[in-house]
């Protein structure tokens, strides 16, 4: 039998050596903190996998979500050096879960730092509670939808968000310090995309991302379960249909749900080889042209059903009428148009060839500012039927106003 301890401490060397920790405070951290005493008796024995794992789940329609996770280690490890937490520091962790980052983040701001964790579900802070106590570990806990309210009006220098936001409320931006730092995945097109912010001055949140992710959302409405796109085969035909909808008849495209779709072959003008291209050209593209009001998405793509694995993209017509998918190493294999996804295909080529130009810039590339002096500043309109140029741009998305510009060096990020 394993001893848990020595396991334990060879899980944080692995992280350290692997790049994710870097800092000796992060190291003492997870040294301290076992996240086994975080999970529910059926999975403390998964404690040392690096992945994220599902602590409370709901059935919908005999499909399981999973509504609440215990992040992924060598995740947590990158966030936290993101956030820089100094001891005595103020700190907000918005989606308690398991109370488990709640008590790193205690270790790295000391006995003095004044902590507050939230969340909008009782159950799982009454657990988190509990395990934050076997710790010795009090921080406050506040039950509320984070999207709302802290409940609180106090300045934090820090803020950590564990689930992913549909977009930033003003009061996130009014409630961090002058000069503080803001993670958050921010859910964009698909995927949850990892942005470190700093606050630069009163109304203005800059910064970049870092990788793109996959979170549970920060409440019941902005939960997505899950994010891939499942094909199933049947005959002469392929039936995509949208996994977070369960194939319910209300679900988001059902024109789609039997379209037959015909092949591109060898379709060799668009090439995303491994993810920083996917994740460069994705960002470019939800601010350009016609995919910037609609439809290009970042998906999972499931090997057993599709064939191709890992990840891709999708992009719906307006009417819901076409569709086109692209696996992630597109070289030499086939793209696949669904009923007139035609015009897709040779606009989202455009894009690429633009992108191309550009000197095929990765996510960290893209300065991001997040304006909001004038909520209401920036109208959305509808998209272009061509290629527009994405950078620099102003474009307004669910609730925010964000300005784009590209700027290649970098590792010039604002500082906290």
């Amino acid at each position: 039998m394993s001893n848990p301890d020595y396991e334990h401490l060879r899980f944080v060397r692995r992280l350290k050596a692997e790049g994710y920790i870097q800092s000796a405070a992060v190291e003492k951290a997870f040294t301290h903190i076992r996240r086994r005493d975080f999970l529910p008796a059926s999975i403390k024995d998964r404690a040392f996998e690096d992945r994220a794992l599902a602590i409370q789940t709901k059935s919908v329609q005999g499909v399981v979500e999973c509504t609440a996770s215990c992040s992924q280690p060598s995740l947590t490890a990158m966030m936290l050096e993101l956030l820089d937490v100094k001891p005595g520091m103020s700190v907000l962790d918005i989606g308690t879960g398991s109370g488990y980052t709640a008590a790193l983040l205690s270790e790295l701001g000391g006995p003095d730092a004044p902590i507050l964790s939230v969340d909008h579900d009782p159950e799982l802070i009454e657990k988190a509670r509990k395990n934050l106590d076997g710790y010795g570990f009090h921080p406050e806990i506040h039950l509320c939808n984070a999207l709302d309210t802290f409940g609180t009006d106090r300045l934090f220098e820090r803020m950590l968000v564990t689930a992913g936001a549909p977009y930033i409320p003003e009061f996130w931006c009014r409630q961090l310090a002058l000069n503080g730092i803001l993670i958050v995945p921010y859910y964009w097109g698909g995927v949850d995309y990892l942005l470190k912010l700093v606050k630069t001055a009163e109304h203005e949140l800059k910064g970049r991302g870092i990788c793109f992710t996959v979170f549970t959302g920060l409440d019941e409405s902005s939960r997505r379960g899950l994010n891939s796109l499942i094909i199933r085969k049947q005959q002469d035909f392929i039936t995509l249909y949208d996994a977070c909808a369960c194939l319910r008849p209300e679900g988001p495209y059902p024109e789609l749900q039997n379209k037959t779709f015909r092949r591109k072959h060898q379709y060799q003008d668009i090439v995303f080889e491994g993810y920083t291209a996917l994740e460069g050209f994705h960002i470019y593209t939800l601010t350009s042209g016609p995919f910037s009001g609609y439809g290009l998405q970042l998906a999972e793509l499931e090997s057993a059903r599709s064939g191709f694995g890992g990840y891709g993209y999708y992009a719906l017509t307006p009417d819901g009428n076409g569709m086109i998918l692209i696996p992630q190493y597109s070289m030499g294999r086939e793209i696949e148009v669904w009923g007139d996804g035609d015009r897709l295909l040779e606009q989202l080529a455009t894009a690429y060839r633009h992108w191309q130009e550009l000197g095929k810039p990765g996510i960290g590339d893209f300065l991001l500012t997040f304006d909001f002096s004038e909520p209401d500043a920036i109208e959305t309109k509808a998209p272009s039927a061509r290629h527009e140029p994405a950078v620099p741009r102003r474009i307004r998305r669910n609730r925010n106003n964000i300005y784009i510009e590209l700027d290649p060096q970098s590792t010039k990020e604002p500082h906290g």
